[in-house]
């Protein structure tokens, strides 16, 4: 059945309501009053929100031109796609006035493209629209969004020409690297909104007409072996479920990948259902149909990935898979070997492999994403993957990256599984839990059949004799099976081979009884079987034993028939509709249904499936070696499945095997379960100690927190042994790659990596090297800065005396935050120049982004910002390539700190609540630590600090390691006016002198802070000793990643002046206006030309000092700086008599 048959308009429209969950109903008549609905007693919050205004231009002619019926009516059409698309993107519909919708959604690309979508609709529809986006923070009053933000959308859309889609700079600041493109409109004034804004208009490309669009001319690669042998049923019912499966494809061809989950029960028709629809693609769309199973029984990593991707690069074009061998290397060559063979140049598989972290996994996940881009580029893409109840975590956690990490893939992924309400701790669950909050995924739930549907079947399977009362007999048959579509095939076929089918269509109205149907399918099946012979069973059993799909070679030496004997048996289920030949090299029989199968395997004694389970695991182990290890997972799976206590020393050594391939491929997952099998049969100590160390570092891949407590267990044990490689090796992967806790020290781990350094000695230089700088890392908040400067410095050494240039990389990695205070900036400026210069251009990405990263920080620090911005946007586009949640979440949050600099407090915000909703989501400890920080640095900018003290306060409390967060806290307390609130928490740290602040890479900042708090105080005794620490720093920019603060010189400069030390004040702050100039921040030199102004008064020249702070109050009413602008514009009016006389 082609995309073109299908049913009518309201079958359809029945049928979406019956199989598809699409998201909460939506009011088409919601009134105008709504968004003013609430009051004063509706519970409010604030939020960040993409706002769409549109509106259509003209509907006063089209009314008048076409009357008030045929207007409501095209009217009604209109409405029916704004809400459709809106549902599609993932928004809520706030208002419609008139023609006219407020929609609300959670990110900006989306908002934009269903700005386009409509516009494109609506054009379809004869209609043109206007549409405006904007992103900001708005306050919600129970379901409404209000604000000023909501004012600056509305006022953006009105600007819009027809068919135009306008946007903020905002909106296009948010969106790069989405694919978007925008054309600059210019500043403009918006009604009612202060300042003027930029603004930018979506290019849309012409639309082609579905017969002119560009394609490749290379055909599509043919449908796979497997997705063919499903089509060759007739393909009956279904229509409707056909038409929406043919929406969700044009949508994602539009909008990017969408998902779609099938399920239902076994036999009711998932598979045929997804490969009719795909294949329906393939022919009359061209379109690139990628096929993969689930199998449980394989032991194979990733399955449906390999099978899919793998018959991609058989069939891709040479230079699609160049193209893609340049942009990421060998990562796919873990999953699709054949890529090294078909690239035509060096593929090898990543560097990483058998050692890979979490950083190394997204890469990998970014590298499957980018094949399928480019495939979905070069025509229409449809991946297909069957039994997702039976999946690994890894195939999982690889699904949900690529339909949640906005990946620019436009095709359309279809998965079916069994509804069979999984455990809420199965890792299955999680992941249909996590699908039902995206707004691209849809999802379906196949029914049995209705009595026309199985009339056809049961037409087709009984043949024209029972012309006549084929209904009779369906209608039976329908009673009996309740429409599933294999049950049906079955039951007929097996009553047809009774030659019960005459009986059955003349006693359709008779007692179930009277037909001896079978108790269910599963009974059919093995009395379908039974029928057919001994031989035949014998082959069957032992073929569901194998697995789904069984070797012509391997069932050969299992199941002990001569050659006539098998092929018989074999012609004959394969004539009987129960196996069907794989074309696929070897010779090899699928069971045409998982069912069959399973009703095989269960139908067998347990004696008999552990005998057999056995004889398939020797046979295996009878292969070459290099196949051997490629199904070491299938080997342990039957010799664990064999249960015999004499088998166990092979199946933990094939168990072993399986999880070091599972790890090669990156499926950390998997890889944990193989480990975690082998070490529960009873192993001695050293295998136990080497499983453990497998297991912990599956276990950190995967995301596992167990990990850490696996790993000690390792070191212990290895300790106890004397094994001192194990111990080595169990020390450093117990390691996130930095330190274990913001602010913390995890004394376990520094206790074993000491024993590991006692243990090591001298004799292997890079591991000494990696071990110390890994224990330097760890005592980062350890308050010891002479011992862990003293442990990096040698670690550097002995990694350069090693001459291993991979060793030197990871220390250089770890040695920033290890010795990052203000007095190594020079040394760290240097080594982020050796290290960037040894990643080169064209290195690992991940060494390339870190390296990038820890360059640009230091370049902040030092004042170059212009050199650090390229640097920054490096590292975005690195972060975007890479798809890795930690390396986006850092892109974000620099980003952030740049937007701050420059005064874009609103983008700023925007980049900050990026970050922090990417940390939150990659599980970093520090998450909030991070986002509270910067929250901090932008409303103290903003002149709103106050509104944060409970935050601050409870980030005080939560992070005792962090004493910037006290100091944050003063600093709040001051500017509300509690001075003496301000001056306990003060007192703190002031008491001793600040001499227990830690020394680390938040001591600068934090002095920075206290010196704004002292300057409020007027504490001169404090201030002489934090001028003494903060003299040496004058030069250097306040910065910790998080937060960032302008030139040491400016509050050094503030402390002069209180202590009456004009010249020195003068000195600072003018190198700190000079400064702040140069690199663009206008906010810090606004703080700076007011202090300036503060020291002019102190030295009785006060009309000196109207100029400063003229120039202060105008960058800060310009920007927004509240208090600023208020201290200046105070001093002003209390100067103006004094300017007057002069």
């Amino acid at each position: 059945m082609g995309w073109a048959r299908v049913g009518t308009l309201a079958q359809i429209r029945g049928a979406r309501k019956r199989v598809r969950i699409r998201g909460d109903a939506l009011n088409y008549d919601t009134a105008v009053e709504g968004a003013s609905a609430g009051g004063a007693n509706s519970r409010r919050s604030r939020v960040l929100a993409s706002l769409l205004f549109t509106d259509v231009v003209g509907s006063t002619g089209h009314a008048a031109r076409l009357g008030d019926r045929a207007w409501s009516e095209e009217l009604a059409r209109h409405y029916e796609l704004v809400h459709g698309q809106v549902e599609a993107a993932g928004g809520r519909v706030v208002v419609t006035v008139g023609d006219g919708f407020f929609v609300k959604f959670d990110a900006p690309a989306l908002a934009v493209q269903c700005a386009e979508a409509i516009s494109r609709g609506s054009s379809a529809l004869g209609l043109e629209v206007r549409c405006g986006v904007h992103v900001g923070e708005c306050e919600l009053l129970g379901e409404n969004v209000v604000g000023m933000e909501v004012n600056t959308a509305a006022r953006i859309s009105s600007l819009a020409e027809a068919g135009e889609v306008m946007v903020s700079s905002t909106v296009r600041e948010l969106v790069v690297g989405s694919g978007l493109e925008f054309e600059d409109r210019g500043r403009h004034e918006l009604k009612g909104v202060p300042d003027d804004w930029q603004l930018y208009a979506l290019l849309m490309a012409p639309q082609p007409a579905a017969d002119e669009q560009a394609q490749p001319s290379e055909p599509p690669p043919p449908l796979s072996a497997r997705l063919t042998a499903m089509l060759l049923d007739n393909f009956q019912g279904r229509a409707a479920e056909l038409v929406l499966l043919r929406e969700d494809f044009a949508a994602a061809r539009e909008r990017g990948l969408r998902g779609v989950l099938i399920a239902g029960e076994p036999g009711i028709g998932k598979s045929t259902l997804t490969a009719r629809a795909a294949a329906d693609a393939h022919a009359e769309q061209g379109a690139i149909v990628l096929h993969g199973r689930c199998d449980e029984d394989l032991g194979i990593p990733l399955q449906p990935f390999v099978e899919a991707l793998g018959h991609y690069v058989e069939h891709a074009p040479a230079e699609v898979l160049e193209r893609h061998v340049a942009d990421y290397g060998g990562e796919l060559a873990r999953l699709v070997p054949a890529l090294t063979r078909r690239a035509g140049r060096g593929a090898p598989p990543g560097s990483a492999a058998g050692g890979g972290s979490d950083d190394d996994r997204y890469l990998f996940y970014s590298a499957v994403a980018g094949m399928l881009a480019v495939a979905a580029a070069r025509r229409p893409l449809v991946l297909a993957i069957e039994d997702l109840h039976r999946a690994d975590r890894s195939t999982l956690l690889l699904l949900k990256y690529l339909l949640t990490a906005a990946m620019p893939i436009s095709g359309l992924l279809i998965a079916t599984y069994r509804d069979e309400h999984p455990g809420a701790d199965d890792p299955f669950a999680e992941l249909l839990a996590d699908l039902r909050r995206e707004p691209n995924v849809a999802w379906m739930t196949l029914e049995g059949l209705g009595e026309a549907d199985v009339v056809a079947l049961t037409r087709e399977v009984a043949g024209p004799q029972f012309e006549g009362v084929e209904q009779q007999l369906a209608r039976t048959v329908l009673e009996e099976t309740d429409g599933n579509p294999f049950f049906v095939r079955e039951l007929l076929r097996s009553l047809a081979e009774r030659n019960e089918l005459p009986h059955a269509a003349e006693a359709w109205a008779t007692a179930r009884s009277a037909l001896g149907v079978p108790g269910g399918v599963r009974d059919v099946i093995a009395n379908r079987v039974g029928r057919l012979g001994d031989d035949v069973q014998r082959v069957l059993g032992t073929g569901a034993v194998i697995g789904r799909e069984f070797e012509l070679d391997l069932l050969t030496r299992v199941v002990g028939l001569d050659e006539e004997q098998l092929l018989d048996a074999l012609d004959a289920a394969r004539r009987a509709a129960l196996i069907e030949e794989v074309p696929n090299g070897a010779v090899r029989y699928s069971f045409v249904h998982a069912l069959i199968g399973d009703t095989l395997y269960e139908h067998l004694g347990s004696a008999r499936r552990c005998r057999l389970h056995r004889r398939v695991a020797e046979s295996l182990e009878q292969l070459e070696p290099t196949q051997r290890d490629a199904r070491a997972g299938e080997i342990a799976h039957h010799l664990l499945a064999a249960a015999e206590p004499r088998d166990h020393a092979r199946a933990i050594e094939y168990a072993r095997r399986a999880g070091d391939r599972a790890l090669e491929q990156l499926a950390a997952d998997d890889a944990a379960d193989w480990y975690e099998r082998a070490l529960g049969l009873g192993v001695d100590e050293e295998q136990r100690c080497e499983l453990l160390i497998c297991f912990g570092i599956a276990q950190c891949q995967a995301g596992a927190p167990a990990f850490r407590e696996t790993l000690l267990e390792a070191a212990a044990l290895a300790e106890r042994r004397g094994d001192t490689d194990r111990l080595i090796r169990a020390a450093l992967a117990n390691s996130r790659g930095f330190v274990a806790e913001t602010g913390e020290v995890d004394h376990d781990r520094v206790a074993v990596l000491e024993r590991a350094l006692a243990a090591v000695g001298g004799r292997d230089l890079a591991a000494r090297a990696r071990l110390l700088a890994t224990l330097a890392a760890e005592m980062t908040f350890s308050g010891d800065w002479q011992r862990r400067r003293e442990l990096s410095d040698d670690a550097l050494a002995i990694a350069h005396a090693s001459g291993n240039s991979g060793a030197v990389t990871d220390v250089l990695s770890a040695r920033f935050i290890t010795i990052w205070t203000p007095e190594t900036l020079a040394e760290r400026l240097a080594n982020t120049a050796e290290a960037l210069a040894a990643v080169g251009d064209d290195g690992d990405p991940l060494a390339t982004f870190r390296a990038v990263h820890w360059r640009a920080v230091a370049l902040i620090e030092s004042g170059e910002l212009g050199a650090a911005l390229p640097l920054i946007e490096r590292q975005a586009g690195l972060a975007g390539r890479l798809g890795q949640p930690t390396a986006r979440w850092i892109a974000a949050y620099d980003r952030a700190t740049m937007a701050l600099t420059s005064g874009d407090f609103e983008q700023a915000e925007s980049w900050a609540g990026q970050a922090g909703q990417l940390a939150s989501a990659s599980g970093q400890p520090d998450a909030m630590a991070f986002y509270a920080g910067q929250l901090i640095n932008i409303r103290f900018e903003q002149g709103g600090l106050p509104t944060l003290e409970p935050l601050i306060a409870d980030q005080v409390e939560a992070n005792p390691g962090i004493p910037a967060f006290r100091a944050a806290l003063a600093l709040a307390r001051c500017e509300v006016g509690d001075l003496a609130g301000a001056a306990a928490v003060f007192a703190q740290d002031a008491g001793d002198g600040f001499s227990e602040l830690p020394y680390d890479s938040n001591w600068l900042v934090g002095l920075v802070l206290y010196a704004e708090v002292c300057g409020r105080l007027g504490d001169r005794d404090a201030a002489e000793r934090l001028v003494a620490l903060l003299a040496p720093w004058e030069h250097q920019i306040a910065f910790n990643s998080a937060t960032i603060w302008g030139a040491v010189a400016r509050p050094l400069g503030r402390l002069q002046t209180l202590l009456d030390r004009h010249s020195e004040a003068e000195a600072q702050l003018g190198f700190a206006a000079a400064l702040h100039e140069r690199i663009g921040a206008p906010v810090w030199l606004a703080r700076t030309r007011l202090d300036l102004a503060q020291l002019e008064i102190a030295r009785g020249r006060p009309e000196a000092a109207l100029s400063p702070l003229a120039q202060a109050r105008a960058t800060a009413q310009d920007l927004g700086c509240l208090t600023i602008a208020q201290r200046a514009a105070a001093l002003l009016d209390a100067l103006a008599p004094a300017g007057a006389r002069a």
